[in-house]
């Protein structure tokens, strides 16, 4: 699937936590997703190089591996965002 522009997945950051760690956190009042036994933490965080107006990546010939490898399908209708 070709990029949408939509900027789901430069509007947040997911972590990965073991289930202890989200115990911990959800004890703390945060929200912890959980899907297949894998538990994330979710964070608004919209990357500093996402031109809002232009709803575009500004380095995208030069973006992280993980951007690279990000499938939108993931971020529309996921719970992780």
């Amino acid at each position: 699937m070709s990029c949408s522009h939509c900027g789901k997945c430069c509007g947040y950051v997911a972590l990965e936590v073991s289930a202890d760690t989200a115990r911990w956190i959800r004890m703390h009042n945060i929200p912890v997703a959980e899907e297949d036994g894998v538990c994330k933490v979710t964070i608004a965080a919209p990357c500093k190089y996402r031109d809002a107006e232009a709803q575009r990546c500004t380095r995208y010939e030069d973006r992280p591996e993980i951007c690279r490898t990000y499938l939108c399908e993931q971020a529309r209708g996921n719970q992780w965002n």
